[in-house]
């Protein structure tokens, strides 16, 4: 009842050409054109692996859809979004499931309560459902409050005021108990998490043993796995580039950047 009642004083167009019913129809997605490329900057390559670009920014429609999701808080267009960036990932990267893990750029505890939720880990939701990548989750924290990199011009600025902002969960985070710095959740691919009778099992919070590491198939860690760590945007590279400096510690085979657009 409040759908319909929502969609009769708010209908629902395509910001493309203005077809009822969704935000972006799939004429319009089909006809947004994809980088086929991924972009590495010399100054992410100490931390990152790559970035992989679904779109340019310029592009009306993308600019238009990332401002509604991202400012306008339409969660709907996670959909059509993170299916430009799946578009893209199977493009540029040859995807092991089994060896690959997602990770969402986190918001500070603060801006997730003012948002309601977190852009970066919807999309990143698509994605791990489309591809089957298994999404890992309670690995990495925004530790420090500080004000939008949108909102700080120049490079050196934007570093400063990004440097130091995420860390691994430690011992003494109060948020989720751990061992040696590695509370792990894994959100399996949505075919791995289906129980007999079709329902589908809730995600379980896997934690080390004292003493030994993530192993066989149940326990993994993220040691020589390659993380792919998803944002809504990138405009220089340096949120992503703290992100995968936090990471190191977890001796990954690779960290790659995945975005919808970049500049």
């Amino acid at each position: 009842m409040w759908k319909t009642l929502l969609d009769l004083f708010f209908p629902i167009n395509c910001l493309g050409c203005g077809q009822a019913g969704q935000f972006i129809c799939p004429a319009c997605l089909k006809k947004i054109p994809l980088n086929q490329k991924a972009l590495f900057g010399p100054d992410q390559a100490r931390s990152l692996t790559g970035l992989v670009v679904a779109n340019d920014y310029g592009y009306p429609l993308v600019k238009e859809a990332i401002y509604r999701y991202k400012y306008d808080l339409v969660k709907d267009l996670a959909e059509p979004l993170g299916w430009l960036m799946v578009q893209q990932l199977s493009v540029c990267l040859k995807i092991s499931p089994e060896d690959t893990f997602l990770l969402a750029v986190p918001l500070h505890p603060k801006r997730l309560r003012w948002r309601g939720f977190n852009q970066a880990e919807l999309l990143a939701q698509v994605i791990s459902r489309q591809l089957e990548i298994p999404l890992a989750e309670n690995i990495l924290r925004r530790v420090k409050y500080r004000p939008s990199q949108v909102s700080v011009k120049g490079l050196r600025q934007k570093k400063d005021n990004i440097k130091d902002s995420f860390q691994l969960f430690s011992e003494s985070s109060r948020d989720v108990p751990c061992y040696k710095g590695l509370p792990f959740r894994i959100t399996p691919s949505p075919s791995a998490r289906m129980c007999p009778k079709g329902r589908p099992f809730k995600s379980v919070v896997k934690m080390n043993a004292p003493g030994r590491p993530f192993g066989g198939p149940e326990e993994r860690d993220l040691k020589n796995k390659t993380i792919i760590l998803v944002d809504d945007v990138s405009t220089t590279g340096t949120t992503l580039a703290e992100c995968a400096k936090a990471l190191k510690p977890l001796q990954p085979k690779e960290i790659w950047g995945l975005v919808i657009a970049h500049g």
